[in-house]
């Protein structure tokens, strides 16, 4: 893994103008797809489809007048030859259309940046599940506000980037949420590695990410069982009173029994149907200067324990499966249940399942992962 460089993150490609189309371009229908394991490729339909032209029809006024007009034509056609008729131009087939709009648009707008973006669900093996996340590969990086602002279009928990590193044995990576960049990210790092995985190196069975503020991070496919397993630092949490505010922002009666802090509150309930009964207050849980996320945990009643995660504060009101609060967890729970090798599960609405180890200063992870969508973005 190559060392941290003093052009690690520098600002990459400036944005420019988006491509404008002409008036009279009939649209092309987008090529995004929903994808599921089995489905691999978005193709453009071969079969020509003509497109209408409005040249090639004629109002019933025009009609009338042309009818109206034939005698004094006819008339005339003895004293002076009729002019030429235009030519009227064959209509296009879609698949035309498509191939001179990319040829036009690549030499009319060369300051455009364009490259694939995929949204993937992560610590899931099924679409709809886990927690989404969009995945933009870069041969180089782009201005921060410029990311920034794609992950605010894209209005997803995360979205992650991530450029080769200059050994070309790695991966720098970056994560932001709507509202900003943050320093570690668990479910969109999944998905980053599942794009690797699947569509970039498939032959390889460990991925190596550099990161600006959580170190080295390791991802290992288990094809056996199609399992990844992020390789994190862990973050231990001590113990602290509970914050002003925050119980009653979370709409409440119960109180937790134990409040820690890492880089987020963890407040850990007595049994599963606490957790699942909170309803927060997330305008409320915003002015709390003092709490950034909020993790809710408790034994669970299936596995070992369950969480919920709030980070409205981040743009984040509730996050579906957050592997960055189980750098907190993991240790919290291995050394309460006594046990290293722990089963949890994030009880979100979408549902997440992850299988853990407690490694000391590391902290394993494992998840699955399906891509839901493949794009491009032009900026």
């Amino acid at each position: 893994m190559g060392s941290n460089r003093d052009s690690f993150f520098d600002d990459g490609v400036a944005s420019g103008e988006r491509r404008s189309e002409e008036d009279q371009t009939p649209s092309v229908p987008a090529t995004r797809k929903h994808l599921s394991d089995d489905i691999k490729t978005t193709e453009i339909l071969e079969d020509p489809i003509t497109v209408p032209h409005s040249s090639l029809r004629r109002s019933p006024s025009s009609r009338a007048s042309s009818s109206s007009s034939s005698s004094s034509s006819q008339s005339s056609s003895s004293r002076s030859p009729s002019p030429p008729q235009p030519m009227v131009s064959q209509p296009k087939t879609v698949t035309e259309e498509v191939h001179e709009r990319k040829s036009s648009s690549s030499s009319s707008t060369s300051s455009t940046v364009s490259f694939e973006s995929d949204e993937v669900d992560a610590f899931t093996d099924k679409l709809f599940g886990g927690n989404p996340a969009a995945v933009c590969p870069l041969d180089k990086w782009l201005p921060d506000s410029l990311m920034q602002q794609i992950a605010a279009e894209n209005n997803l928990a995360e979205t992650a980037f991530f450029v080769p590193n200059s050994n070309n044995d790695g991966y720098e990576l970056r994560w932001f949420t709507p509202e900003l960049e943050m320093d570690l990210c668990g479910h969109a790092t999944l998905a980053a590695a599942h794009i690797i995985f699947t569509e970039m190196s498939s032959m390889n069975a460990e991925i190596n990410f550099l990161t600006k503020k959580a170190g080295e991070l390791r991802v290992i496919r288990q094809k056996e069982d199609a399992l990844y397993t992020l390789d994190f630092p862990a973050r231990p949490a001590a113990k602290v009173d509970l914050p002003d505010g925050l119980l009653s922002a979370l709409c409440s009666n119960v109180t937790p029994i134990e409040v820690y802090k890492a880089r987020d509150h963890m407040l850990v309930y007595e049994k599963e149907a606490d957790v699942k009964q909170l309803s927060p207050d997330f305008m409320a849980l915003v002015k709390i200067d003092s709490v950034f996320g909020v993790i809710a945990t408790a034994p669970g009643d299936e596995v070992d324990f369950v969480s919920r995660f709030f980070a409205p504060s981040a743009g984040v009101p509730e996050d579906p499966v957050t592997g960055s609060a189980h750098c907190s967890l993991i240790p919290y729970w291995g050394e309460r249940l006594g046990k290293n090798q722990l089963h949890a599960y994030q009880i979100s609405a979408r549902k997440g399942e992850l299988w853990c180890e407690n490694q000391g200063d590391r902290v394993l992870m494992s998840g699955k992962a399906v891509t839901y969508l493949k794009g491009e973005i032009d900026v």
